[in-house]
């Protein structure tokens, strides 16, 4: 073996087959010139602040070469985004095979086929981001050499003004499968979101606010990012569109279209508000719809009949949505549209791939469908605003007037906001085109304009859509105050595990669901505290009171066929976990997730798991403790994504293992005997009926109507005390007599 690096400042021995190695102080692997493909590499260390991991891997510009996995672990603390500060040293130990690893990785595994086959990096005991080269893990190693094997980029609808409402259980559903997928199944995956900050709505919101477009972006911006901080919902980065990065990436994007003649000028009328002195964008103009009759249409979509192939001024009786008292006059304006019609059948050949490929929801593919069977028409990308990316002029030419036609116009909100999902990744990493220009090795969750550059593009691989998650008996309004908002479930008291867990049961997946405050205190009290709560905080009790918080020896009975039953069940449920994981349906995982817990609690009840157990039959009661105390942290993994508080306060129950990758078929034994655990702590907590009335009460008007009710309230009660106090005294003055 030859070493080259002067990286570690400790020695340390390993073995390689039958080879013992001795790293020199001083010195740690730079290039490794004869090892083979069969082994693994596991890295084991601290910090050495003055060198970064791409000089701790390469030594210099070398990579090991043909490691089949090449583990980097780093203790606790090592933590930091964006710094150089956590490269680790110590000890190098080359093992056969992967089993072989001594402890299971916890986070951010990366594929590669050119260097070495996988590169696992993870920490002791903390799912935070991992780094140690200036940049997350998800993309730190990418510039390092080539990746191959598949990527995610998980991406989310960035919004803007006004507290998240609903969207925080979209937001989850990101974030779980983005969890499970970096987390807990080994694959490299980049969740994107952020604020989508230009477009009329910005405009009308600053004017509305008396301040700035920048201000308003900046001041909603920082609101979004505490509310989904409140809700554990971990993006790698939570960017913004008022970027220079947007500005160039969509500039670009403008142009490759411009070129390959997918764009064309187009004169059209438009709504004007003659009020507040702008031009309406479709969703600020309401009406009676077109198609259905329902009177609170939008003039890009009725909620009602789902319609979206008419134009604002097709709606019936139109009105300013900013000033309800003005209807909007039509102005002529020339914009530039993109000839989808040209571009439909490059779009339909895709489409047809990327569903069956990416196994798309049912009513994202029949949507989809729809709309290309209606034809797809042109669509107007630009728009009269200040507040926007500017159209680049550059590319037009001397001979037309459309230079000066574009000069004060911006790109429309919806031609250029998904393009803010590149350009908060560019944000993220210099690196971005390896997660976006290279669809070989890249899938999208989550694309005419990108066809229509003609350039390499990742585009959507699986669609996942849902249907309308509604408050009660009606629909949840921002405007009326009714519902409980992102903002405002904070002020609930209730844990964000709670919320997450809710959400995500009720998640529409194939049709609308509904959000009843019955249903919340019942999907605590009866599932998550009475089945996954307890069925966790027995287990790890009764190791404490019974073992001392030490994994008994479980081995000599846990193979008895008694026991095969219960651990076929779970396997079962396990790989339909998965199965449905893989498939982004992830209210159904959960329901199996919560059916692997009872699957625990129905262990413990046809063992007798008691003291008695303990006292009348040592081995079975130790053999039924190992495969219970297990299963917990299995649990921990797969309610991971879901509820990330919980699977944390799991582990540290449990003694700080790191998280578990979750594996295909479980073996009730990843924890082994003498392990030492900590104290049981519960979960959750009862949540009283009487909260329901409560909430309901809360959550059910505005702010001014609940002052209102409360001020007629408080009126009734001193009238009521003044008829009680006139009452006394007519009947004082009737005794006197």
């Amino acid at each position: 073996m030859k070493f080259h690096s002067s990286l570690c400042t400790c020695a340390s021995q390993t073995k390689v087959g039958d080879k013992e190695i001795t790293v020199p102080s001083g010195h740690l692997m730079g290039q490794i010139t004869d090892m083979a493909a069969s082994h693994n590499l596991i890295i084991e260390g601290g910090a050495n602040p003055n060198v970064g991991l791409a000089g701790y891997l390469t030594g210099g510009g070398y990579m090991v070469p043909l490691a089949r996995n090449v583990v980097w672990v780093l203790p606790r603390g090592n933590t930091r985004r964006n710094s150089t500060r956590s490269s680790p040293y110590i000890q190098v130990h080359f093992v056969q095979s992967a089993s072989h690893i001594p402890r299971e990785p916890q986070c951010y595994p990366w594929q590669t086929s050119k260097c070495c086959l996988n590169v696992i990096a993870y920490v002791h005991g903390s799912a935070s981001t991992v780094t140690g080269i200036g940049l997350s893990p998800a993309v730190g190693y990418s510039y390092l050499y080539e990746m191959h094997g598949p990527k995610w980029v998980v991406t989310e609808d960035p919004k803007d003004q006004d507290p998240p409402m609903k969207s925080s259980i979209y937001k989850e559903d990101c974030e779980v499968f983005r969890t499970i997928y970096n987390k807990t199944r080994g694959h490299k995956t980049l969740y994107v979101c952020g604020t989508d900050e230009y477009g009329t709505a910005t405009e009308a919101k600053a004017i509305e606010e008396k301040t700035t477009p920048s201000k308003l972006c900046e001041k909603y911006h920082k609101l979004h990012a505490a509310i989904y901080e409140w809700f554990e919902i971990d993006f790698d980065i939570f960017g913004r569109t008022s970027t220079p990065q947007q500005t160039e990436i969509a500039q670009d994007i403008f142009r490759q279209l411009y070129k390959n003649d997918y764009l064309i000028t187009r004169e059209s009328r438009q709504p004007y508000c003659e009020n507040h002195r702008s031009f309406l964008a479709d969703r600020f103009i309401e009406g009676t719809c077109p198609k259905c009759g329902y009177e609170d249409a939008r003039g890009d979509q009725c909620d009602k009949c789902g319609s979206v192939d008419y134009e604002a001024l097709d709606l019936i009786n139109p009105r300013c949505k900013i000033c309800p008292a003005s209807t909007p006059v039509v102005r002529g304006t020339r914009h530039m549209h993109l000839k989808l019609d040209k571009l439909q059948p490059a779009i339909e050949e895709w489409f047809t791939e990327a569903c069956e490929k990416g196994a798309w929801s049912k009513n994202g593919r029949l949507i989809t469908e729809s709309w290309l069977k209606d034809g797809l028409r042109e669509r107007s990308i630009t728009r009269d605003l200040t507040w926007g990316t500017p159209v680049p002029v550059d590319v037009f030419t001397a001979t037309n007037d459309e230079a000066e036609i574009f000069k004060d116009k911006v790109f429309y909100v919806w031609f250029d906001a998904c393009i803010g999902y590149v350009s908060i990744t560019a944000n993220y990493t210099h690196e971005w085109e390896r997660w976006w220009r290279e669809p070989n090795d890249v899938q999208l969750y989550h694309p005419g304009t990108q066809i229509g550059t003609g350039q390499k593009w990742v585009k959507s691989f699986h669609l996942s859509t849902t249907e309308y998650l509604n408050y009660e008996n009606g629909k949840f309004s921002k405007s009326r105050g009714i519902g409980v908002f992102g903002d405002t479930a904070q002020k609930s008291g209730v844990a964000p595990d709670v919320w997450r867990y809710y959400l995500l049961k009720n998640r529409p997946e194939t049709a609308d669901a509904h959000f009843e405050w019955r249903s919340f205190i019942e999907a605590n009290n009866s599932e998550l505290l009475a089945k996954f709560g307890n069925f966790v905080n027995r287990v790890i009790k009764f190791v404490n009171v019974n073992y001392a918080s030490v994994v008994p020896d479980y081995t000599t009975r846990i193979g008895d066929p008694c026991f095969d039953k219960p651990k076929a069940q779970i396997n079962e449920h396990l790989a339909e976990y998965v199965t449905n994981l893989d498939s982004v349906n992830l209210r159904e995982g959960l329901a199996i997730a919560m059916a692997i817990a009872q699957a625990g609690n129905n262990l413990l009840q046809s063992n007798g798991f008691n003291n008695k157990l303990v006292k009348d039959e040592v081995e079975k009661a130790a053999a039924v403790t190992g495969i219970a105390i297990n299963l917990v942290y299995l649990l921990a993994s797969i309610f991971g994504p879901y509820l990330p508080a919980s699977s944390s306060s799991i582990l540290e129950q449990l003694g700080g293992p790191p998280l578990m990758l979750i594996p295909d078929r479980w073996s009730a034994d990843n924890l082994k005997p003498g392990h030492v655990i900590g104290k049981a702590k519960h979960l959750f907590s009862v949540i009283d009926s009487k909260k329901e009335d409560e909430w309901r009460e809360m959550y059910g008007g505005t702010q001014a109507e609940r002052a209102k009710k409360a001020e007629d309230a408080a009126k009734a009660a001193l009238k009521k005390a003044a008829a009680k106090a006139r009452k006394a005294e007519a009947k004082a003055k009737k005794a006197a007599v």
